[in-house]
């Protein structure tokens, strides 16, 4: 099916320029088994030789596609090249294609786990903070009834998917009013944000960041948990030390506040709690929007998890913030990644380990294969020997029964033969009696004709003419 979408797209009048030669090549990724069915998607990273040309995007649900890139368009046109390109939906096979520019470089992930030397993170991070900057150049006023109006369209949506308990409901009506109290009588704000500002959806060349994937953006006041998003889906270096390194460099409130919240120097704060709580409620909202039925279970059972947490910091007095100690946060993250590198080579041990008593039972499974393939050798040649038995047997089944066929024959004819023979001495004593018969009418005839008068006569008529003639 990819290899049919491609062709279309060289033979498209927008896009058959980009393709130079006939060495297409292509990668495939897909969103994951998390997701429902109607919100699928597939990215294929198109190339011609080694160079990638085109970024292709399709879901299964293609409104979906089209409004992403309506709304990528609009960024663009705002922020440039800070962002992929979109260039353009083509429409095959049912599906929308939205076509996009492939930006060159390494996923920002990769490239924070090969550099986490101090002077790299805090680099890579003030680099993000600035990019976060050009992107709020771009605010534009608006006003708190418009603010309020999308929490409370939060809430509403949030509450349309989890039933919210009795013992946590004035807790999270009392932080939803402590986070819009913070934003009173002050200036309002709203820009576009791609609403999964994680390092996976950044590409860096050069030290230029490109943010990418746009399914989620939309215009919103709470651009600024921009950063509770980056920190908390961020697992390749311990935010503690993060913290460490960069909180002499960062003062943005909202970037502290994220990174204090995903790490060791969490408050009890309400202000914090609450941006915290309304962070969650809107990623919860994004992810169950697009998820399978039981990655939404697992959501809810996190979403309940991480309310009894919450409350219990909200019944607990305020704590005292720890005071940043670089040297104590670089030996923890590093003595945790010497902990897994010694954990990967016990396991790379073990891995050796089962590959050595995997190369023997593959050596064991190979020679009962050879055994079983002689065997059934030798089963095929007795197969072969058992068919042309059968068919010996079958040939002569055949013939004997054609012998019995002829011994029955012969038989039938026997019998026939009996039964002229029978008639033939039948007819031969009906002639003896009939010849006896005759026999025996002559001699009566013959005894009655001698015994006769007129015989007599005659017979003295001849004795009487002998006489005269012999005198």
């Amino acid at each position: 099916m990819i290899n049919k979408l491609i062709q279309y797209l060289k033979s498209s009048k927008a896009f058959g320029n980009k393709f130079k030669s006939n060495d297409i090549q292509f990668i495939l990724l897909t969103s994951g088994g998390y997701r429902k069915y109607a919100k699928s998607r597939i990215v294929v990273i198109i190339f011609d030789g080694s160079k990638p040309i085109l970024v292709m995007k399709f879901y299964k649900n293609s409104d979906s596609i089209s409004d992403e890139f309506k709304t990528q368009n609009q960024i663009y046109d705002i922020y440039g090249d800070l962002i992929s390109k979109p260039l353009g939906i083509e429409y095959c096979n049912d599906y929308n294609l939205f076509i996009e520019e492939p930006v060159l470089g390494k996923n920002l992930t990769r490239h924070v786990y090969e550099n986490l030397n101090q002077n790299s993170l805090v680099e890579i991070f003030t680099n993000l903070f600035t990019f976060y900057g050009h992107l709020n150049s771009h605010l534009e006023p608006s006003n708190i009834e418009n603010f309020i109006k999308e929490i409370d369209l939060v809430f509403q949506n949030f509450y349309s998917h989890f039933k919210i308990s009795n013992s946590h409901k004035d807790m999270i009506e009392y932080l939803k009013l402590e986070f819009i109290k913070n934003f009173e009588n002050k200036n309002i704000f709203q820009r576009f944000s791609n609403c999964d500002f994680i390092l996976n959806n950044f590409i860096i060349n050069d030290n230029n960041m490109t943010l990418t994937d746009f399914e989620f953006s939309k215009k919103t006041h709470l651009y600024f948990l921009e950063w509770f998003q980056l920190f908390r889906y961020q697992w390749i270096t311990s935010n503690s030390y993060i913290h460490d390194l960069t909180i002499s460099e960062i003062s943005e409130p909202f970037y502290n506040l994220g990174l204090k919240e995903f790490s060791n120097y969490k408050t009890n704060e309400k202000f914090e709690l609450s941006c915290r709580l309304i962070f969650e409620i809107t990623d919860f909202i994004k992810r169950i929007d697009v998820s399978s039925l039981s990655t939404c279970n697992t959501l809810i059972r996190d979403m309940e998890v991480f309310l009894n947490e919450l409350s219990s910091r909200f019944d607990t007095p305020n704590i005292k913030q720890k005071k940043p100690n670089l040297e104590d946060s670089e030996k923890e993250f590093f003595k945790k990644e010497h902990d897994k590198l010694i954990q990967y080579k016990n396991n790379n041990d073990e891995l050796i380990d089962i590959r050595i008593s995997n190369d023997e039972y593959k050596l064991k499974l190979k020679k009962t294969f050879e055994e079983l393939d002689k065997i059934r050798r030798d089963f095929d040649t007795e197969k072969y020997l058992n068919e042309h038995l059968r068919k010996d047997n079958e040939e002569f089944r055949k013939v004997n029964k054609a012998i019995h066929r002829e011994l029955d024959n012969t038989r039938n004819h026997n019998d026939e033969l009996r039964k002229e023979l029978d008639n033939t001495r039948n007819h031969n004593d009906e002639l003896r009696k009939e010849i006896k018969r005759m026999v025996s009418d002559h001699e009566n005839y013959k005894n009655s004709i001698e015994n006769s008068s007129l015989w007599k006569l005659l017979k003295n008529f001849d004795k009487l003419s002998g006489k005269k003639q012999s005198d």
